[in-house]
């Protein structure tokens, strides 16, 4: 089979920033190549490593790829651009292939791909378009997406009632989807990400530090509730010796300011540290490694990739209720609970922070969970089979 994997074009593949969908391409076109013909699509880079196949480049201008807000006008020239110069890219591609899998990540690629690739397309039936939903809006309630849809996922909507096949991450963005467009698109499969077992992994310290420690990985905004995990642990920070990080981009300083004041006047800042952002896979790792437990009361996920890094590195997860899909379709584990309020984090937190014993074997827990069911080795095949089977 043929696979061109798309690169959304946000940045070069590996990224260098926490960008969690470049960070999932990447994943598929290591594992894809080892059984498949596959070249990713993605913008040019001249020091490109850990990527095992081919690659299309796309030249961008120098002063596109500049790291600006997702709301600004650069940002959306930049989408634009990108996706432009990709449709031409893959009209010239389709004219020369016969068979071949063409998978995007993002609306804008896929829209603009499709304008202008259609017509090739149709001539052609052993092309098929695949699209991934990772935008956090399809795990809301229906109203909510029906009321965001209009302002800036209109090309999602039109991508996936032309895509033939829609990879969905869980059973309720699968549910959304056909209610949305009342039925009328083609395959939608459930598939959800996977985790680089062998870049997230347990280090072992060789400390004896008796505290514990609690990290959260994400962007630093409402979205992620960071100020409620801290809320959630003050109870324990002073009284049991916990610490608490928590690592991201500084998406929304108003927000860093609220969680900077609310450290202050509990006078938690011996307690509590912004580490910055960090590169994913080796760097990451070492940092979910200076902690024990993984906490996150986000409020909204899609598929909660960095709470299954945490577990890969050996680290149980306490969680919000909004993470369930994350392990949707999957056996439970004890290494991971999920909290309806605050009540559920404490009352969980409670039963091992003077039990190491079982700390540990929760880690062990999530560690084999993870080898289990959510390598990437195991979702690469889900994706194969689901390419396979569709049709245009």
């Amino acid at each position: 089979m043929k696979i061109f994997e798309i690169a959304t074009g946000f940045t070069p593949i590996p990224a260098q920033i926490g960008a969690a969908t470049e960070i999932v391409v990447q994943n598929l076109v290591n594992n894809f190549s080892k059984k498949n013909e596959v070249i990713l699509i993605d913008v040019r880079n001249n020091n490109r490593t850990g990527v095992d196949c081919p690659v299309s480049e796309i030249k961008m201008p120098a002063w596109l790829m500049k790291p600006s807000s997702f709301m600004s006008v650069k940002h959306k020239l930049k989408r634009i651009y990108y996706s432009i110069n990709l449709a031409f890219t893959i009209k010239k591609i389709i004219k020369k292939e016969s068979e071949a899998v063409f998978h995007f990540h993002n609306q804008y690629n896929m829209a603009f791909t499709y304008w202008l690739c259609s017509t090739a397309k149709k001539k052609k039936t052993g092309i098929k378009f695949a699209y991934t939903l990772h935008t956090p809006l399809w795990n809301d309630d229906l109203n909510s997406i029906t009321q965001e849809i209009s302002k800036k996922y209109f090309l999602e909507v039109y991508s996936m009632k032309h895509a033939d096949l829609i990879v969905a991450l869980n059973s309720k963005i699968k549910k959304n989807i056909q209610d949305y467009l009342d039925n009328k698109v083609n395959d939608i499969v459930i598939i959800p990400h996977g985790v680089d077992t062998d870049a997230y992994r347990p280090i072992q310290s060789g400390s004896n530090n008796k505290s514990l420690n609690f990290i959260t990985v994400g962007s630093i905004c409402d979205r992620k509730n960071q100020l409620e995990s801290i809320r959630t642990l003050t109870p324990f920070l002073k009284s049991d010796n916990c610490f608490f990080y928590f690592v991201g981009a500084n998406a929304d300083p108003s927000y860093m300011e609220q969680i900077n004041l609310y450290i202050k006047s509990n006078e938690l800042s011996q307690y509590v540290s912004y580490l910055g952002e960090y590169p994913p896979g080796e760097e990451l790792n070492k940092i979910y490694n200076m902690a024990d437990v993984f906490i996150s009361n986000s409020k909204s996920e899609s598929f909660g990739l960095v709470a299954l890094e945490a577990l890969s590195a050996g680290l149980p997860a306490i969680l919000s209720q909004t993470f369930l899909t994350s392990l949707d379709g999957l056996p439970s584990t004890d290494a991971v609970c999920f909290c309806n309020n605050k009540n559920d984090f404490y009352h969980y937190i409670k039963s091992f922070i003077d039990d190491k014993n079982k700390l540990e074997k929760l880690s062990l827990d999530g560690r084999q969970y993870i080898e289990t069911f959510c390598s990437w080795k195991r979702i690469a095949e889900l994706h194969e089979d689901s390419f396979v089977n569709c049709k245009q």
